[in-house]
C-alpha cells in the first residue's frame, strides 16, 4: 500500500503501459487495399478500383482479417442515435496520427482516396508525443525510423545519435509531417468514441469528439504504446505527494531537486529514467 503523507515520498512515478490495444501494419493495410481489394481491417466493402503496386511492409505483416462478428470499439451502439450535426465522409478514417499513421495517410493519399486521421495529442508523433519523460530514447539505431519511401527525405534528414532521444525522433515525425503536407488531413485533440458498421450503407459509423464521421474503411493505428496503465495499489488515490507517468510526462518537465522519488516499474522506461531523475 502507498503511504498517503508527504512525509514518506514527495513524488511518485509510474513507469507503467497498456500493451493490450492493437494495431494494423500500414504497409499490411495498404497492401491488402492495392492487391486484394479488402474493404478495411475489420468490416466487409466493395473493392476499390485503383489498384497500385505492393507496398513495402519490411515486418511482412499479414493481411488482416474481418472478424466473425460485428466488433464495436468500448462496445458503443450509436447508429439508432444518430448525433445533430453532419457526419464527415471520407474513403478512409485512420486513427492515430504515429508512425504508422502518417504512412497510412500519405500512401492512401497517393491510391486517390479521401482520408481522415484522428489524433486526440496536439502533434504528430504517437508515442513519442506522449513519451518525454527524462532519457526518453529510442533503443533501435535511429535510422530505423527514417521512412524509406520518400529518397528525399533520407537525404534531408540527418540523426544527430545513434540512439536518438525522444525531441529528436519527435521532431523528425514533425519534418515529415510538413514535408508532405500530412497535417490539413489531421484533426488534432480529436478522440474517436465508438464505431460501428453499418452493413445495409457498407460504412462505418465513427463517433468522434468532434463530431461524426463516415467511411468505407477504418484503420486503428493506435499502437501499444501510447495508453497509460495505473495499477491498482491500495492507497494510490490518497497519496498526497506529486505523481507523474512517463506516458503523460509534462511537457515542461519536472524538478525533482531535493525530492524523495520512487519509480514504480523497470521496465525500458524506467531505465532511462531513474539515472537521469538520480543525477
Amino acid at each position: 500500500a502507498m503511504h498517503s503523507g508527504t512525509e514518506a515520498m514527495a513524488a511518485v512515478i509510474w513507469a507503467s503501459s497498456d500493451m493490450v490495444r492493437a494495431s494494423c501494419p500500414a504497409g499490411a493495410f495498404a497492401s491488402s487495399l492495392a492487391g486484394q481489394g479488402l474493404g478495411s481491417v475489420y468490416a466487409p466493402a466493395p473493392s476499390i478500383e485503383r489498384p497500385v503496386g505492393q507496398a513495402h511492409d519490411a515486418g511482412g505483416a499479414q493481411t488482416p482479417r474481418r472478424p466473425a462478428a460485428e466488433p464495436q470499439i468500448h462496445g458503443r451502439s450509436f447508429m439508432s442515435d444518430p448525433q445533430s450535426q453532419p457526419a464527415e465522409r471520407h474513403d478512409v478514417v485512420v486513427v492515430g496520427a504515429g508512425f504508422a499513421g502518417l504512412y497510412l495517410l500519405h500512401r492512401l493519399r497517393g491510391m486517390g482516396l479521401s482520408v481522415r486521421v484522428y489524433e486526440r495529442a496536439e502533434g504528430v508523433g504517437g508515442t513519442w508525443w506522449w513519451n518525454r519523460y527524462p532519457g526518453a530514447r529510442c533503443d533501435v539505431e535511429s535510422l530505423q525510423y527514417s521512412y524509406s519511401w520518400d529518397p528525399e527525405l533520407e537525404r534531408d534528414w540527418t540523426w544527430s545519435e545513434k540512439y536518438a532521444a525522444q525531441p529528436e525522433i519527435q521532431a523528425y515525425a514533425e519534418f515529415v509531417a510538413e514535408r508532405h503536407d500530412l497535417k490539413r488531413d489531421i484533426r488534432f485533440r480529436t478522440s474517436v468514441e465508438g464505431a460501428q458498421w453499418d452493413e445495409a450503407a457498407g460504412l462505418w459509423r465513427i463517433a468522434t469528439s468532434a463530431g461524426p464521421a463516415e467511411a468505407r474503411h477504418l484503420v486503428l493505428a493506435t499502437g501499444c504504446l501510447s495508453s497509460t496503465s495505473l495499477p491498482d495499489i491500495p492507497g494510490r488515490d490518497a497519496f498526497r505527494g506529486e505523481t507523474y507517468h512517463t506516458g503523460l510526462w509534462p511537457h515542461e518537465g519536472v524538478d525533482f531537486t531535493g525530492k524523495k522519488v520512487a519509480v514504480i516499474g523497470t521496465g525500458s522506461s524506467a531505465i532511462q529514467a531513474i539515472p537521469i531523475i538520480a543525477a
